[in-house]
């Protein structure tokens, strides 16, 4: 049986994926996400920095029986890309801004099966809406809650004042929750490794 590897750090998404009771690792990629003449499209760009990532690490297994995943979240609003806030006072401007207003959040999910060589991709898109916000509430969540970084978005929607910040989602929350659409996820991962004989490679925990 093959084993799965996350091409990530983020622990919101190896915590989610390990309610698919599937055995599998995960480490950093390394790949530089800030290069020259990146792709504007939100969609473009998730996907390509995803299918980065996961050639990356199956690069270092290509020897090994393995199926590798590569993820990659951007949210998009007012025609800007919004990736990991990097301090609480950008954060801030961020969430002053998404107040009251819809935007959208992009996720990329690329995997590599490294024996066959099969790769399956694709892009959720999850619409959002934020309630008015009080600049108070803001303030108050990014003096007591760090973990605003990892989200694109610049806040935790599952944890303290910020789990009353959405309105509205359209499309897949576990995506707004992880930055991981993990509904999908059994889908693709039976797309990539289903050998010709409609044989999973796959097994998951009792």
């Amino acid at each position: 049986m093959e084993r799965i590897i996350l091409a990530t750090t983020s622990s919101h998404r190896v915590q989610a994926f390990a309610n698919l009771r599937y055995d599998f690792d995960a480490e950093g990629s390394g790949v530089d996400e800030k290069f020259v003449k990146r792709p504007s499209n939100p969609g473009e760009l998730v996907l390509l920095l995803s299918r980065m990532k996961a050639c990356r690490v199956a690069d270092k297994y290509k020897d090994k029986s393995s199926i590798v995943v590569g993820f990659d979240s951007v949210a998009y609003h007012d025609k800007k890309i919004l990736e990991k806030p990097l301090s609480k006072e950008e954060a801030f401007v961020r969430l002053v801004n998404l107040s009251g207003n819809r935007g959208r959040f992009y996720t990329g999910i690329h995997i590599v099966d490294i024996s066959t060589g099969r790769c399956v991709s694709e892009i959720a898109k999850t619409e959002f809406t934020l309630r008015r916000l009080d600049e108070g509430d803001i303030l108050d969540y990014l003096d007591l809650d760090s973990s605003f970084s990892s989200y694109a978005l610049g806040f935790n929607p599952n944890r303290g004042l910020s789990s009353i910040f959405i309105q509205e989602i359209n499309g897949s929350y576990n995506n707004i929750l992880y930055g991981l659409p993990l509904e999908r996820m059994p889908v693709l991962l039976e797309r990539v490794c289903n050998n010709n004989h409609g044989t999973n490679k796959l097994d998951r925990k009792a």
